[in-house]
């Protein structure tokens, strides 16, 4: 497979896997809602780099990850469950407009999010065809899947931010205190199926 190829195959995984609305995504508009473009594209891009990590997983043919992923898939999914659990529940207690900015930390926590959530190790598991690394370890290779699949994944996100920000203008703070109550029942409930996960 040429190097095109290759890097619009993953910049395909990178989109199609980031596209499913689910906890990041829920985590990324409510950003986008409360402080805007810039601090929604820092959770974004800290989605994307754990995207990334993956994909590396995949170039590289890294089989005792992956072995190791699926024997600790409990403990991991109690983990992920938990941060999402906490963050449901900070949703629901603090305003997010008025907390003082930690993009730094946003960015660490939501790699780490991304890392430990399950739906992204299956789907990276399921998307591993794709990947499949050459016979013997190519250097190129794995620059070009990585990069395919950041691409991919930060270009859904650069859409979805810019798309929530445009309805941030229509948006009265009574509803966005709304929003914040329902994000952080989902991002719970989230967090308590992602938990109990087998």
């Amino acid at each position: 497979m040429s190097g095109i190829a290759t890097f619009g195959s993953a910049l395909a995984v990178g989109v199609t896997l980031a596209a499913p609305v689910g906890p990041m995504a829920l985590l990324l508009m409510r950003r986008a809602l409360t402080r805007g473009w810039a601090a929604a594209m820092v959770t974004g891009l800290g989605i994307a780099t754990g995207d990334a990590v993956y994909g590396a997983v995949g170039a590289l043919g890294m089989t005792s990850i992956s072995a190791f992923l699926a024997a600790h898939a409990q403990p991991i999914h109690i983990v992920a469950g938990t941060i999402l659990f906490a963050l449901g529940i900070r949703t629901l207690l603090t305003r997010e407009d008025s907390a003082a900015s930690d993009e730094r930390g946003e960015f660490l926590r939501t790699v780490a999010l991304t890392l430990t959530n399950p739906m992204t190790i299956v789907a990276y598991a399921s998307a591993a065809t794709f990947l499949s690394p050459p016979p013997t370890f190519d250097v190129r290779f794995v620059v070009i899947v990585v990069g395919g699949v950041f691409t991919g994944s930060v270009v859904w996100w650069l859409a979805l931010s810019t798309l929530t920000v445009s309805l941030r203008r229509v948006i009265r703070p009574r509803v966005r205190r709304a929003i914040d109550v329902v994000s952080g029942v989902l991002l719970m409930a989230f967090g308590v199926r992602t938990a109990t996960m087998r």
